[in-house]
């Protein structure tokens, strides 16, 4: 009877233990999705007061360890990875929705785009142009109309005293933010000049694999700034 009380009782206090656990790990979950689904403040404000970047799992219908992504001006989302390209759409509930047909070879849908893209965004400059970056080497084409503006122009005849090899890029007011390894370099584009900082976003991962700015989500003046790494991403 004693052995069969004390047997009792161990057996009580582990599914206590095992009651603890799942619910330590039901309030991280929770947790963790709420912070992902924070908007960010004014982006500028965020980066002077070196907002913390939240580390998240990435939608799982994204490809592993893709090489660049950026948004279009019509919200679609572009990923690429060595000679594929990925469409998704974005959902009320945040998630991306791959568009039918995809993957497909970057070259059927973006011509005489090379594969191994290592950075990418849109710009509207005079037209609203998509630049790619292959190593050191520019591709410019208009996004809608798949129009060539440049062929395979190296970065430092396009944007001076950028250098080769850049992992993401996004654009706020008037300014190309290139990152590359651990450090970010500011393009102002009024002048043509260069600012770099090392560690400009603090606990941002180096050798980010893309990165883009979701206007869509802008609420009271805000958006969020989305950086991704490996097969998660920070904002």
């Amino acid at each position: 009877m004693l052995k069969y009380n004390i047997y009792n009782m161990i057996l009580k206090k582990c599914i206590l233990i095992i009651l603890l656990i799942v619910q330590v790990i039901l309030f991280y979950s929770v947790y963790t999705k709420l912070t992902c689904a924070k908007k960010p403040g004014n982006i500028i404000e965020r980066y002077n007061n070196s907002c913390k970047l939240v580390n998240c799992e990435v939608n799982k219908n994204l490809p592993d360890n893709f090489n660049s992504i950026f948004m279009g001006p019509d919200g679609v989302i572009h990923v690429f990875k060595n000679c594929c390209t990925w469409q998704y759409t974005i959902n009320s509930k945040g998630e991306y929705i791959k568009e039918k047909g995809y993957p497909k070879l970057i070259s059927d849908v973006w011509p005489n785009i090379p594969s191994d893209i290592n950075c990418t965004f849109y710009l509207f400059k005079d037209y609203p142009i998509t630049y790619f970056i292959q190593f050191d080497k520019v591709y410019g084409i208009d996004y809608f109309t798949k129009k060539m503006y440049l062929n395979k122009i190296p970065i430092s005849d396009v944007w001076p005293n950028i250098p080769n090899n850049v992992n993401g890029a996004f654009i706020y007011n008037k300014i190309i933010y290139f990152f590359k390894s651990n450090s970010v370099y500011r393009y102002f584009i009024e002048n043509d000049t260069v600012s770099s900082y090392n560690k400009y976003f603090k606990n941002c991962p180096e050798n980010i694999n893309g990165c883009f700015i979701n206007e869509y989500e802008i609420i009271d003046g805000s958006a969020p700034l989305y950086v991704f790494k490996d097969n998660k991403y920070y904002l």
